[in-house]
């Protein structure tokens, strides 16, 4: 089976010349996952693993499914936890700060998507 960008099905070729995150690309594209840009990441803290993001846009709810991009930066993650100002939220509105609960680095100036 021919994929788009030259890739081959990793179960019909054997030697695996498409690597896992290409092909992860690729179903995403195939699937048509919509994505609304709801915010970015102004902050990150490393030891607890928390982003500090700015809802721009939308709102945020405890059990959304977001994907956080930038530039090094690219996974998806269910909102399992959210505080603001120090005090457990199950939602954030636009214009708001939140501190949310991470499961890989985010970087200052990633975009945050609610994936719908």
């Amino acid at each position: 089976m021919i994929l788009p960008f030259g890739g081959r099905d990793p179960g019909s070729n054997p030697g695996g010349t498409i690597k896992k995150f290409k092909y992860s690309y690729i179903l995403r594209i195939c699937t048509m996952v919509e994505e609304k840009l709801i915010g970015k990441v102004f902050s990150y803290f490393n030891k607890i693993s928390v982003a500090a993001i700015e809802i721009t846009d939308d709102n945020l709810i405890v059990g959304d499914k977001i994907h956080i991009k930038g530039s090094t930066t690219d996974f998806e993650q269910e909102v399992e936890s959210m505080q603001v100002d120090g005090k457990e939220v199950e939602e954030v509105s636009r214009g708001k700060s939140a501190g949310v609960k991470v499961i890989d680095v985010a970087r200052s100036g990633d975009e945050v998507y609610k994936i719908e």
